[in-house]
């Protein structure tokens, strides 16, 4: 992995063996920046305890709604054009985060740049109208009733609010809502583009195949876009910390949806990606030990032995590489109760030490397994490094070192496994285990929805 300097702009390059890649453009621009300034507080909150548009200048949506219009033409073709050209050699899309928006076309590497002038002329040479920004403006409002119509994304966007509530850039969902969509403007996506696309707040990485590519050949590329983007500066955000409670008495957020689906979720802290790589990415391990599938704790007790729910889950979400988890479940109506402090049970127990230690041995080998499976192909690898990335110039912001996050976790899990194999690493594994659930187990933020009205989670 290396990193080029091309007319002040940043790219990343990373050979892997095989045929395919991946060309990618990164801003450090996401929802998060419709409502934030650098400058900005994390946090801030009114007198009442409700967050304010501290530093706000864009209507929630923003960052979204310019990422679709990407895909709108450019100021040489057609966005048919577009597509069929692209087509021709692979795939394109992109999306939008809390703190960022990707855009990406993977190919063989024979066509590499080819998919890098295409990429290119996308991100400097966007043409946005104002009659495809009004149809745009439809799709995205059907985009977001989608999320309201279906059961678990409501649940895990309606959690994710809660939790971040004092936060405004975390607490409104990243499309905006049907609402605010409908208030954006063209000009405002143009100012949001101005504000954020700079080439301190950009990156690029092609990842894959790069036998078919120069260094002569990607200068080449970005030279005619030299002065496409102002300078600008590193756009570094801290978010606000959650509001967790105690395991006797959490924090409660109830709320309803349209359908008959039960579910809660509980919300604990988790690693920044510095102490993550301080940990031996032990985090990694406990995550899988509580919801990895089938062999995981929480599927074990609530479905398997008890039998009160469909599913279980249990993800992270990170921010400048600050991550935050939630374990959640589907159950019947009148489960949730009894389900939710069995998952309290099962999570104290972890962060007691109180492990069964076959289990552990089988999360060892599954998480190592995780971790190798995106990092063997072209778009896994370039995601690790664009968080990578982030993580590092947030930890740099704060005056801090980050070169060792430039290592992927594998060394580390490969050397643990090797450890347990011969019975070296087992004690090491479970105290590292107990000092990862202390950090990320905390304390706990509950959201249900749909709680029958004799449940003692309703909040009716």
């Amino acid at each position: 992995m290396r990193f080029l300097d091309c007319h002040g702009y940043r790219v990343l390059l990373h050979h892997m063996d095989g045929e395919m890649v991946t060309v990618r453009a990164i801003v450090n621009a996401g929802a998060y920046h419709n409502h934030r300034c650098a400058c900005a507080a994390p946090g801030v909150c009114d007198p009442d305890g409700e967050p304010h548009n501290e530093g706000s200048e864009f209507t929630p949506g923003s960052a979204h709604f310019l990422e679709h219009m990407f895909f709108k033409g450019t100021k040489r073709r057609s966005y048919k054009d577009m597509h069929r050209e692209v087509a021709s050699i692979g795939d394109q899309n992109a999306y939008t985060s809390a703190d960022r928006t990707v855009f990406h076309m993977d190919t063989v590497g024979t066509s590499v740049k080819r998919a890098l002038a295409l990429l290119l002329e996308l991100f400097f040479e966007p043409n946005p109208t104002e009659e495809e920004f009004e149809k745009e403006r439809g799709v995205i409002q059907q985009e977001l009733q989608s999320i309201l119509d279906s059961p678990v994304p409501y649940f895990i966007q309606n959690a994710e609010q809660a939790v971040f509530k004092t936060d405004l850039g975390l607490s409104t969902p990243i499309g905006g809502t049907i609402e605010s969509v409908a208030r954006c403007t063209l000009e405002e996506m143009l100012a949001f583009h101005e504000r954020f696309y700079t080439k301190q707040n950009v990156m690029f990485a092609l990842v894959g195949d790069l036998t078919h590519i120069s260094d002569r050949d990607v200068f080449a590329a970005f030279k005619k876009y030299e002065s496409a983007l102002p300078v600008g500066k590193r756009e570094v955000i801290t978010p606000a910390e959650p509001a967790y409670g105690t395991w006797e008495l959490p924090v409660l957020h109830s709320f309803e949806h349209t359908s008959d689906q039960v579910a809660f979720g509980l919300w604990t802290p988790g690693m920044t990606s510095f102490e993550r790589h301080a940990g031996g990415y032990v985090d990694l391990v406990l995550d899988d030990l509580l919801g990895g599938g089938l062999h995981g704790l929480l599927m074990d007790r609530l479905r398997e032995e008890l039998g009160l729910c469909y599913a279980t889950g249990y993800f992270s979400t990170s921010v400048w590489g600050q991550a935050y988890r939630l374990a959640y479940a589907l159950v019947k109506p009148d489960s949730v109760d009894q389900a939710v402090k069995e998952m309290q049970k099962v999570l104290q127990a972890v962060a007691q030490g109180d492990f069964p230690e076959e289990t552990v041995e089988a999360c060892v080998g599954h998480t190592e397994y995780n971790v190798a499976l995106p990092t063997t192909t072209p778009w896994g690898m370039a995601r690790h490094y664009v968080d990578v990335w982030f993580s590092k110039e947030h930890l740099f912001a704060q005056g801090g070192g980050a070169d060792v996050l430039l290592d992927t976790p594998q060394r580390a899990l490969n050397d643990l496994r090797s450890r347990w194999a011969d019975g070296r690493g087992r004690d090491e594994m479970n105290r590292a285990l107990v000092a990862a659930a202390e950090r990320t187990l905390r304390g706990s933020f509950l959201c249900v929805m749909n709680a029958p009205a004799d449940s003692m989670w309703c909040s009716k």
